[in-house]
């Protein structure tokens, strides 16, 4: 058992606790002075925003304790918790997926640098501990690229979270990263293996979008929502019905294994290889064959994708095949890597990706975005809808994890819908304090709610 305390926090508030739990480190002196003028650039710039020299509002934990509805000695306890022992800041990818997300994941690299623990062992930030696991040891052979998705010769691109907007807006200009730019006129979309529907900000907005396309194709093995919305839909068997190849370890890479199907695929369904084969056939034998590599074969494209990577030097394919999987070595300097070792150790040999080639606090350039909703430093910016107390007429918050019983849209079919969805739309769940017949919000007022199972 971890024993651990779950805090429980106002919903899409994690920049403030943050700023309060900095705000805390630096007026007391527990932050590490030495680590933020080593290896760190604009501290002193964001400095007085933090301690409300730039707008008459220190971030103080009680003011950060106003805002999470988390108390104010709570907030100061987690703060000389995490500058007592070596401390790992486990950030998830759920903060910065929402209205200015950018600045919790930079509110969580600024705090993990005021502790100064990263490139030691056990100790800094990451992201990506969340569902692979990112301690996991690298391979030091390289396992199979996979087919090259070739080149788009289209080069405009638009966010994948404004293909509502592109598609309701034809024309119109809009900003990206600086950026003026004119979104496309779009008469047709081929989606593959995604359900934009599910993932895509504003579903209304997406489905109303959806709807004014000439042509909507959709390539998909489940019947998701985005599937329910096409004109056509392509008919993609599961990887449990074609032949491929798996590489093992989300980050370490440690392993390869052969995927031999189960059974063949069911009804008119075909793999996406042979989808897109079919497609290329219609454009012509020049398109064909260029797509194809002349290996219009499942097994021989395979067999070539694997030939071609480093991991044939170590086992002929047939071999693979039949032995079904081939563990890749790890040297000890693999399960001795520390994430920024190498910066802590020489921090100008071996700078950063950054402007400064530090760990950037501040982004002068960012001011001249001149972005109403950004800042050039890690910014609590108030949410357009969260749990203020001047929103208060709809006291409860939704969030919309990821599901227990399918991966994004995979796996999402007719018996597991009939066995976990209500009217088939997916269950909203409630904690058992959130549903009690009485709950006191603030002291402002008080909300008579029995909520029980199956309501609606």
């Amino acid at each position: 058992m971890l024993k651990a305390r779950w805090i429980k926090i106002r919903p899409n508030t994690d920049i403030a606790l943050m700023l309060g739990m900095m705000h805390h480190l630096y007026t007391s002196g527990k932050y590490d002075k030495e680590f933020i003028a080593k290896y760190t650039d604009g501290f002193d710039q964001f400095l007085p925003y933090l301690l409300g020299k730039t707008d008459k509002t220190p971030k103080t934990p009680k003011w950060a304790s106003s805002i999470t509805e988390i108390d104010e000695k709570t907030i100061i306890e987690l703060a000389n918790l995490f500058v007592k022992d070596r401390t790992f800041l486990a950030g998830n990818w759920a903060m910065q997926r929402a209205q200015h997300g950018e600045m919790a994941d930079w509110c969580l690299i600024v705090l993990a640098s005021m502790i100064g623990q990263i490139g030691l062992a056990g100790g800094g930030v990451g992201f990506s501990m969340h569902f692979g696991g990112g301690g996991q040891a690298r391979a030091i052979v390289g396992t199979p690229a996979g087919i090259s998705q070739g080149r788009n010769r289209v080069e405009d691109r638009i966010p994948a979270s404004r293909i509502a907007d592109a598609i309701l807006n034809p024309g119109k200009k809009y900003s990206y990263k600086g950026k003026e730019k004119v979104y496309p006129t779009v008469k047709i979309a081929y989606v593959v293996g995604c359900s934009i529907v599910g993932y895509h900000p504003d579903t209304n907005n997406i489905i109303k979008a959806l709807r004014t396309l000439d042509t909507f194709v959709v390539q998909e093995p489940w019947w998701t929502s985005t599937a329910k919305m096409a004109d056509i839909v392509l008919p993609a068997c599961s990887t449990l019905e074609r032949n491929d190849i798996a590489m093992g370890g989300v980050h370490g890479k440690n392993g390869v294994y052969a995927m031999k199907k189960a059974i063949e695929p069911l009804y008119e369904s075909k793999s996406d290889l042979e989808i897109f084969s079919l497609l290329a056939m219609r454009f012509g034998k020049k398109v064909y064959d260029k797509f194809t590599d002349e290996k219009p074969n499942e097994m021989d494209k395979i067999k070539y994708e694997y030939d071609i990577s480093p991991t044939a030097q170590l086992m002929s394919f047939e071999k693979f095949w039949e032995q079904g999987y081939i563990e890749l070595p790890r040297n000890e300097e693999s399960y001795k890597f520390v994430r920024h070792a190498k910066f802590r150790n020489d921090p100008v040999a071996n700078k950063l990706a950054t402007i400064s080639g530090k760990i950037q606090i501040t982004v002068p350039k960012f001011s001249e975005l001149k972005y109403k909703d950004f800042s050039r430093y890690p910014t609590w910016i108030e949410p357009d809808e969260w749990l203020d107390d001047k929103n208060r007429k709809y006291p409860l918050h939704l969030l919309s994890p990821h599901p227990s019983y399918r991966v994004h849209s995979q796996g999402d079919n007719t018996y597991l819908r009939s066995f976990y969805k209500i009217n088939d739309r997916e269950p909203v769940m409630i904690n058992p304090d959130d549903a009690k017949n009485t709950v006191y919000l603030m002291a402002i007022r008080c909300v008579t709610r029995p909520i029980k199972s199956q309501d609606v």
